[in-house]
């Protein structure tokens, strides 16, 4: 028994041969198409096979090939439409429930309040290093050492607040100032006093002087003659024509500081009384504060500093816990309280060595 079996192995080899040639043929018969396109694709060269092409029943292969891959292809594409409409189902009916959107809706509102609230950061931020900026620019941008001097320059406005501020500049910091302050004057009539030309001959005359305080507007609000035509047409307050030519006379007046590397505080006019003027100011001040701040000057914006949050006028504002008259009886000019409070502000923002 022991003897035979080697026999019987060695005898089953051959049918095993025969098996795995006949599989090998059938696979050469069944995909002669594809080895065709390795052999063009790896070797360059037409396949071996392709004499083949003419013997009866060879291109069959080819051809049975082409069935099996085509039902191949129907019956994955069925399963994949199958299953998807599977999935769909179980999604709509099974996973998808109005529990699961309400849940879905809930996340995406909080992600969008997480998203909105980290952008409300950021901008504050941002706002935050620009206003720190912003502070330490002016602190530079108005610094101040005797000997040099500051130049006084606006309307009866300034004129209140013009001489206690030269007080404290000298008697405090030994500072000397020029005080050209003259009422019923402002940009829009030069012909009565011109401010650009009285500011550029001052600075030309005087090289000490390091700072230019100006106060005018409130004498500006009305149509005024236009400079391209004399003795003509009149400009409309408030138009663009206006504007642009009022523009033009700010702008000559903080370019002929900058020409004598004068620094440029410009205190806005505050509320008014009387709602026209007021309207008025309102319009005005916003124009000269852009350009002011365009040519890198300094604006001080006075109506918040005079005012009662949620009232149109007051005359007073509470000064450590006590209501103090700031503002004369014509609703226009300040008290002595208030030419004091709005000099000590805006010396506050000097930087004084």
């Amino acid at each position: 028994m022991q003897a035979s079996a080697p026999a019987a192995d060695r005898s089953g080899a051959p049918a095993t041969w025969m098996i795995l040639t006949l599989l090998a043929l059938g696979m050469l018969w069944l995909m002669q198409g594809s080895l065709a396109v390795y052999v063009q694709q790896q070797y360059h060269r037409p396949s071996p096979l392709g004499g083949l092409t003419h013997a009866p029943g060879w291109n069959a292969g080819a051809t049975l090939w082409k069935s099996l891959e085509g039902a191949h292809a129907a019956v994955r594409d069925g399963t994949g439409a199958t299953s998807d409409a599977l999935r769909g189902w179980l999604n709509a009916h099974i996973v998808l429930t109005p529990r699961y959107w309400a849940k879905q809706r809930q996340e995406q509102a909080r992600i969008a309040r997480e998203k909105r609230e980290a952008e409300r950061q950021y901008r504050l931020a941002l706002a935050r290093d620009a206003a720190l900026a912003e502070q330490i620019r002016v602190r530079n941008y108005l610094t101040l050492a005797a000997p040099g001097k500051v130049l006084f320059a606006g309307d009866s406005l300034m004129q209140g607040v013009a001489p206690p501020f030269q007080r404290s500049l000298r008697v405090d910091h030994g500072i000397d100032s020029v005080n050209l302050s003259r009422q019923s004057t402002g940009l829009a009539y030069p012909s009565a006093f011109d401010w650009p030309q009285t500011i550029e001959d001052a600075l030309a005359a005087d090289a000490s002087i390091r700072l230019l305080v100006v106060m005018l507007g409130p004498n500006d609000p009305w149509d005024m003659p236009d400079p391209e035509h004399p003795g003509g047409r009149y400009l409309k307050f408030e138009t663009p024509q206006w504007e642009a030519v009022y523009r033009g006379r700010v702008a000559r007046i903080l370019d002929a500081a900058k020409a004598h590397d004068v620094s440029v505080l410009w205190i806005g006019a505050p509320g008014m009384k009387r709602e026209q003027l007021d309207a008025q100011m309102a319009w005005l001040m916003p124009v000269i504060r852009d350009e002011v701040t365009r040519h890198g000057a300094v604006f001080v914006d006075t109506r918040p500093l005079l005012s009662i949050p949620d009232q149109p006028w007051s005359d007073a504002i509470p000064i450590d816990g006590v209501m103090t008259k700031m503002r004369s009886g014509d609703g226009i000019h300040f008290t002595p309280a208030g030419q004091n409070y709005i000099a000590r502000h805006v010396q506050a923002m000097l930087t004084i060595k």
